[in-house]
């Protein structure tokens, strides 16, 4: 609220403005505009209140929408996490056999070369996932 005063001398008028600034916050305003709206157009209040509720219940169906695709996307990453290790399980015990076989048939560098980098691949692959956890941490 401001206020604004000119001194008047003797004999003059005096000058007064007064502004004055109400606020709220929120879909329903407070009782006594409520009061005077429903004096101007009667049945405002309850239009009000109605289009409050429709709002937040079109928030709470958002959240929930919201909520259920999180837990829908959670539950894929998770799949497909279990799925990529189960397939590199695999592919490293395939590799390891063959690797086996080859030495056992006199291929020594070959199958120490296979078993090796298979190694070397699944090791350097697990490092790497636990650094960058430890950096998003």
């Amino acid at each position: 609220m401001g206020k604004l005063q000119k001194q008047a001398k003797k004999g003059e008028a005096t000058i007064v403005h007064q502004e004055q600034v109400v606020r709220y916050q929120g879909p329903v305003p407070p009782p006594a505009i409520m009061e005077q709206l429903e004096s101007i157009m009667p049945g405002a209040a309850d239009r009000i209140f109605t289009m409050a509720e429709k709002e937040q219940a079109a928030a709470h169906e958002h959240q929930r929408s919201y909520d259920a695709n999180a837990g829908a996307l959670i539950q894929t990453e998770h799949r497909q996490n279990t799925l990529a290790l189960i397939f590199a399980f695999v592919l490293c015990l395939t590799f390891s056999v063959c690797g086996t076989l080859l030495i056992i048939n006199g291929h020594e560098v070959a199958g120490g070369s296979l078993i090796g980098t298979t190694l070397l691949g699944v090791t350097s692959s697990f490092l790497a996932r636990w650094k960058a956890r430890q950096n998003g941490k």
